[in-house]
């Protein structure tokens, strides 16, 4: 698995993973085995224009990894 990094704030890697859609069991236990939270969204993901990041910090709470950016 690739490494996702630790937050560009704090540099904390206590991060909570954001995942829209129907999330594949297998990948899901890999990144809690990696010692990340996973947070199910929800099916739809975010609309166009609309604030959602695919991390956020347990220990600062930043947000980022905009989805938009990302996935659109």
């Amino acid at each position: 698995m690739e490494d996702i990094g630790n937050c560009p704030k704090c540099n904390s890697s206590n991060l909570l993973i954001n995942i829209w859609g129907y999330p594949i069991a297998e990948a899901m236990n890999e990144l809690e085995a990696s010692g990340y939270e996973v947070n199910i969204m929800g099916c739809t993901p975010p609309v166009a224009g609309e604030e959602a990041f695919i991390y956020h910090c347990k220990d600062c709470g930043e947000q980022f990894g905009d989805y938009e950016d990302e996935y659109e």
